[in-house]
C-alpha cells in the first residue's frame, strides 16, 4: 500500500479550502505553479523541503495533514469497499461476539471515524497553526 498516493489530493483540498490558487501557493512558497500542478495530481512527490514550505504556507500542522491524507485514503477504501462484491472492509469475527454486539461496536467504529473526519476538516478550516 502507497501511504503517500493521496498526498497530492490533501494539498489541494486544504489549499482550495484556505481559499488560495495554485499560483498563490506556489509563489508565497517558493516553488514553481508547474511543480505544485505535479505535486496535486501525483505525477510527482514533492521533497520534504517543499513539503514544508507548502505546509508553512497553508497553515497546518504535519500531523493533521498527515491526518487529512489518510482520511482521504480511508474514504476512498470505504467507497471502493461498498462498491466491492464483498461489501466493504470490515471484518468480522464469527462466534467471538454475539452479532448485535459486533454490529454495535462496527457502528461506534464508523461513527467515531465520522467524527474524528468531521473534527479535521473543522480544523483545517479554521487554519490551525503551529504554534505547539
Amino acid at each position: 500500500m502507497d501511504m503517500f498516493r493521496n498526498l497530492g489530493a490533501a494539498l489541494r483540498l486544504i489549499r482550495e479550502e484556505r481559499g488560495l490558487s495554485q499560483s498563490a501557493l506556489a509563489r508565497a512558497a517558493g516553488i514553481g505553479k508547474s511543480q505544485l500542478s505535479k505535486y496535486e495530481s501525483g505525477r510527482e512527490r514533492p521533497k520534504l523541503d517543499s513539503l514544508e514550505k507548502l505546509l508553512t504556507v497553508l497553515a497546518i500542522r504535519v500531523a493533521n495533514f498527515f491526518t487529512v491524507v489518510s482520511l482521504i485514503d480511508r474514504e476512498l477504501a470505504r467507497i471502493d469497499g461498498a462498491a466491492s462484491p464483498e461489501g466493504g472492509a470490515t471484518v468480522a469475527v464469527s462466534g467471538l461476539l454475539p452479532e448485535v454486539v459486533q454490529k454495535a461496536l462496527v457502528q461506534i467504529h464508523q461513527d467515531l471515524s465520522n467524527l474524528q473526519s468531521a473534527l479535521v476538516v473543522e480544523a483545517v478550516r479554521k487554519g490551525l497553526r503551529d504554534d505547539a
